[in-house]
């Protein structure tokens, strides 16, 4: 990990914490519904204000009463734990379903996104002071980068989900402060009834530790260059990459999809195109993430494997082709399987040998 990614807990004040979000790996299909990437080019100073009103009430444990009767009685104490299985937190943020053309929606969003994520104030500072010095920007611009152009900030600084105590009292605010809020045309408010109740479940969650980052984990790495090496902006601040969250999962789907469409394929078959995918996807996860991993051009490692066992016999022991790069000869062959797992019994699949070799027989 570079030292770039190392999250010091002290940046935000708190006890624990690990690294950002869901949506914060830029790819793929959530991104494309993600509030992290919802557009507010048309987000006034008014909205800004409200939504730094919200912070300023999580921050403070400040609750108006305005939204109190939808929302369950907030507690007097909370105490951090955490889970080792958490919740997509786009996923969370989108349970409460909003109107789409509601004027309350971009601010909520913002709003949403600020609390839910803390920024590394330590390496924010830093990516500020290269905006203010490099490009001549003044405070007031930067804050409104913030607002208008969070990605740019996400690829450079890390964020955490806090622990329950603090998240808990940051997104109630915006709950409350947004929830009721109402639309100039349709005088709807921002939150049905359903939308309540979602949002109450939402922070329930929270309370139980399914939404905070666990303690001790690190979600961000260096991004790579074509060259495989640790890429960097112009500025020199390390471009970082974020595993947290369901689109690598998502991506996956998305291919499987792709790949069979509508073609009305076998279980063998179908195992076949599996691990064939499998076995392309860890390779080019590892020309992504893997420091040094070579790029060959191609997906027939088994070619690389023998010239490594060609140059090594040739050159002596420790002499290789790619340094970084593992034989799977150098590898003991366990029982372990990937791909399709047959859930029924051992007695059910003998069975169904067994009368398959009488019915060939």
């Amino acid at each position: 990990m570079n030292a770039t990614n190392n999250h010091s807990n002290q940046n935000t004040g708190e006890v624990c914490g690990g690294r950002e979000d869901e949506d914060d790996s830029i790819q793929d299909e959530d991104r494309n519904h993600s509030i992290e990437n919802e557009d507010v080019s048309n987000l006034t100073s008014n909205d800004v204000a409200t939504v730094r009103a919200a912070m300023v009430a999580g921050n403070t444990n400040s609750m108006s009463s305005l939204a109190a009767s939808m929302l369950d009685e907030a507690p007097t104490t909370i105490d951090d734990r955490f889970s080792s299985v958490i919740g997509d937190s786009f996923h969370f943020m989108d349970r409460p379903k909003v109107p789409m053309h509601h004027d309350g929606k971009k601010g909520y969003f913002v709003a949403l996104r600020q609390a839910w994520f803390q920024w590394d104030l330590t390496k924010l500072a830093e990516v500020k002071a290269t905006l203010r010095y490099e490009r001549r920007m003044n405070d007031s611009e930067i804050e409104a980068m913030l607002y208008y152009d969070v990605d740019y900030f996400r690829v450079r600084v890390p964020r955490i989900v806090l622990p329950p105590s603090k998240l808990y009292w940051r997104v109630r605010a915006v709950y409350e402060m947004y929830g009721p809020m109402t639309d100039a045309k349709t005088k709807a408010p921002l939150f049905n009834k359903a939308a309540w109740k979602k949002a109450n479940n939402v922070l329930k969650e929270i309370l139980a530790g399914n939404a905070s980052d666990p303690c001790g984990m690190v979600f961000y790495s260096q991004q790579l260059n074509a060259k495989g090496e640790p890429a960097f902006d112009y500025h020199d601040h390390a471009m970082l990459d974020c595993s947290r969250g369901s689109n690598d999962t998502e991506c996956a789907h998305k291919q499987f999809i792709t790949t069979f469409g509508t073609w009305n394929t076998g279980v063998q078959m179908s195992d076949v195109l599996m691990a064939e995918w499998r076995h392309r996807y860890n390779q080019h996860v590892s020309e992504r993430r893997r420091l040094g991993f070579p790029r060959i051009g191609h997906s027939n490692t088994w070619l690389i494997d023998y010239l490594q066992i060609i140059v090594e016999r040739n050159h002596g022991h420790g002499v290789l082709l790619y340094p970084d790069w593992s034989n799977a000869s150098d590898y003991e062959t366990t029982r372990e399987r990937f791909g399709t797992v047959a859930i029924h019994s051992q007695e059910l699949a003998e069975a169904i040998q067994n009368i398959e070799l009488d019915n060939t027989g």
